[in-house]
């Protein structure tokens, strides 16, 4: 049996979790001026919207995508699409520098059944969405690492390495070896 210790002190608590889901026509806008006041998670089920910020950067999104909108970042909302519906988990968190600071799009799998995942039976679980926040985060910080030039030609390796590192691999050594 192999025994693996790891504690690490992430500083990162979420203090309150709430989901929405709504459905919009196209044509819809809506300006968050001050932008909200917590962080959002926002998966688009159906439809596409375009995400505007004040740095003059628009995000467009469609089915499948999600964006993480910081808290407190400007923002305008246009449905371009009817019936466009959204999914969106917003939390507050004590510690915003373990958080993405800008607003940034990913189009995961693993994103995507996160969403998924949530359904009317769970939508209501405060437990249940954090831990959903808690995975998004992870998700996120995976696909936004960056790694230094020198390491680019070895990423495929350290990728297959970090995916494969706790597993039991077994291997058969050569008895016989000729020369």
């Amino acid at each position: 049996m192999q025994d693996i210790r790891f504690s690490e002190n992430i500083n990162l608590k979420i203090d309150t979790i709430g989901f929405l889901r709504l459905q919009r026509k196209g044509g819809f806008t809506f300006e968050h001026r001050k932008g909200k006041d917590k962080f959002s998670f926002i998966y688009i089920e159906r439809g596409m919207v375009d995400y505007c910020f004040s740095s003059n950067k628009t995000i467009h999104v469609e089915k499948g995508n999600l964006i993480y909108i910081p808290k407190h970042i400007p923002y305008k909302t246009t449905y371009l699409v009817d019936n466009t519906i959204i999914r969106m988990i917003v939390f507050d968190a004590n510690a915003a520098t373990i958080l993405p600071p800008s607003p940034c799009k990913l189009q995961s799998a693993d994103a995507s059944s996160v969403f998924e995942s949530i359904s009317s039976f769970n939508a209501y679980n405060s437990l249940y969405l954090a831990s959903k926040a808690y995975e998004l985060l992870y998700i996120i910080q995976n696909e936004t690492k960056t790694f230094p030039k020198k390491y680019v030609k070895i990423l495929s390796a350290l990728n297959e390495i970090s995916l494969n590192t706790m597993k039991t691999i077994k291997c058969r050594i050569m008895q016989k070896c000729v020369i």
